[in-house]
C-alpha cells in the first residue's frame, strides 16, 4: 500500500489552525493498494493524519499506523464498500524476517473448512472489535470467566494477551502445575510466569483452548511462551481495566473480520506464505 504523493507535516504549532485533535493535521491523498490479479487499485480521496506525539515502541523503518477499527476515520471504514466490508491479515511469529500481510475484499475469506467464528459483540464499534469469551482450557483444566460477559477485544496492535486479573489467578495456578517446576523471576517485573530452558519444546508448556462465543481457538504453546530476555515466558498478563488478545497469540491465524455480518473468524494458517 502506497501513497500518491508525500505529505509533509508542518510544525504542530502551524497545524492547530488546521485540526485540533490527536492527529493535528489530517490530509487528503490517493491511496494504492495491490490487487491479487497483479492490478493496483486506487482509492482517491482518502484521509489520513500526520502526528507530532507520536508514543510507543516503534523501530525507524515504521512511517505509520494503518487503522483496522471501527472509527469514523480508520481505513477500514473509509473503503467499507469498496472492500465489500471485509478485510483479514495473517500475522507471522515475532521472531520472522518477513513481513506480515493483510487483504481486502473478497479474497480476505477462507475456503478452509476448520475455520471457526464468533460474533461480535458490539455492533457499531468505536474503535474496538470485541467478541465474548466464555472460558479457557489450560491442558485438561478449563476455567469460566469470572465476569459474564466475558467481553474481550482481538486486537493486532497489542503485543501481550491481557485478562482481568479474577481470570488470570486461575490460568496462572493451573498454568504453573501444568509445568511442574519453579518460575523463575522476570528481571524486567513485566512478566509473570518465567522459564530458564533453551527451547519452548523442552519444557512441558500447555496448549490452551479460548473459548469463544461459537468458537474455539486453539493456541499452541508457541502462541504463549515466547524468549524474553534470555528465559522463556508466559505472554499473558493481567489488566483490571481491559481484555485483549494480542498479537502473539494470533500468530499463525488468519484473522478475518466481516463487518457487514459483524463476526470474527480464525483459521490455522502458515503465514509466511498468506
Amino acid at each position: 500500500m502506497r501513497l500518491s504523493s508525500h505529505l509533509f507535516c508542518p510544525p504542530a504549532v502551524h497545524s492547530r489552525v488546521l485540526f485540533i485533535v490527536r492527529f493535528e493535521v489530517l490530509g487528503i491523498e490517493t491511496i494504492y493498494i495491490a490487487s491479487s490479479i497483479g492490478k493496483v487499485i486506487s482509492f482517491p480521496a482518502s484521509v489520513f493524519g500526520c502526528g507530532h506525539q507520536n508514543h510507543g515502541k516503534y523501530s525507524g523503518l515504521a512511517q505509520g499506523v494503518v487503522g483496522l477499527g471501527g472509527g469514523l476515520l480508520s481505513l477500514v471504514s473509509q473503503l467499507k464498500p469498496k472492500i465489500e466490508y471485509k478485510f483479514s491479515y495473517c500475522l507471522l511469529p515475532w521472531d520472522a524476517i518477513f513481513n506480515s500481510k493483510i487483504r481486502f475484499g473478497h479474497k480476505a475469506k477462507t475456503s478452509n473448512a476448520k475455520v471457526v467464528s464468533t460474533p461480535m459483540i458490539n455492533k457499531h464499534p468505536a474503535t474496538f472489535y470485541y467478541v465474548s469469551l466464555k472460558s479457557i482450557t489450560i491442558g485438561n483444566n478449563r476455567r469460566k470467566m469470572s465476569r459474564n460477559p466475558g467481553n474481550i477485544i482481538i486486537d493486532s496492535g497489542t503485543t501481550l494477551t491481557m485478562l482481568h486479573s479474577s481470570m488470570y489467578k486461575d490460568l496462572e495456578d493451573i498454568v504453573k502445575k501444568e509445568i511442574g517446576i519453579s518460575p523463575i523471576p522476570d528481571p524486567t517485573k513485566v512478566l509473570s510466569l518465567c522459564y530458564r530452558t533453551r527451547s519452548v519444546l523442552d519444557i512441558n508448556f500447555p496448549e490452551m483452548i479460548f473459548h469463544f462465543n461459537g468458537a474455539n481457538l486453539r493456541l499452541p504453546p508457541t502462541n504463549i511462551f515466547l524468549e524474553y530476555h534470555n528465559l522463556y515466558c508466559m505472554m499473558i498478563v493481567p489488566n483490571d481495566r481491559i481484555s485483549i488478545c494480542g498479537r502473539i497469540s494470533q500468530a499463525n491465524f488468519q484473522v478475518e473480520y466481516d463487518i457487514l455480518n459483524r463476526q470474527v473468524s480464525f483459521v490455522s494458517a502458515d503465514c509466511s506464505i498468506f
